[in-house]
Formats: C-alpha cells, structure tokens, sequence
C-alpha cells in the first residue's frame, strides 16, 4: 500500500497518517511517499523521516502542481496511482482554493 502526499512540508501529517494506518493494521507493508518545493521544510521532513525509519528517496524536493519553482520528482505518477493521497492546505503564504482544486482535479 501506498500514501502520498504531495505537500509534505515538514511531513508531520503523513507521519501521523502512516503511524495511524500502521496501527489499524501492522501488518501492512505501507510504503510512504512525500514532495515539497519549500527547501527548508522538505530538509526538515527529511530528517525526520530518517530518523523514523523511513525510505528516505521517497521524500523528495518538488513541485506537483507546476507552478514553474521545481519540477515534480514523481513525474508519471499521479495521484490515481496512489493507494492513498493526504493533501493539506498550505500554512504559509497564499492559496488560491479554486486554482488548486482546478489543478488537483486534472491530477485526477
């Protein structure tokens, strides 16, 4: 199984999401996938991964959405291919709601 999450900031929901879905089930064999354009969060999100044991190439630096800062380090996947997406709005800047769902949708 797989969790994805596109905006993985400092990866403190898809850690919680993967320790939550490990306890419903311990013996799924999940496997946790993480992106951001945020330099400063996605180092933190690394380091906290590693720490927790994660696969660290599955945290990676970029852009899903295409807004032209980084490209998407998972480019071909979509979130269709994802058993599980976690999304979460950013807390940092603007978000245009409308545009984001726009670009979500054709994601999916």
């Amino acid at each position: 199984r797989t969790l994805y999450d596109p905006a993985v900031g400092t990866g403190g929901m898809l850690s919680e999401a993967a320790k939550y879905l490990r306890e419903l089930n311990p013996d799924a064999k999940l496997v946790i996938f993480g992106q951001d354009y945020n330099a400063e969060a996605y180092a933190i999100c690394g380091s906290d991964m590693i720490i927790k044991g994660e696969e660290i190439d599955n945290i990676q630096y970029g852009d899903p959405l295409g807004d032209g800062k980084t490209f998407d380090a998972f480019p071909g996947n979509r979130l269709r291919e994802y058993r599980s997406a976690l999304i979460t709005a950013a807390v940092t800047g603007q978000l245009d709601l409308r545009e984001h769902q726009k670009k979500m949708e054709a994601l999916a």
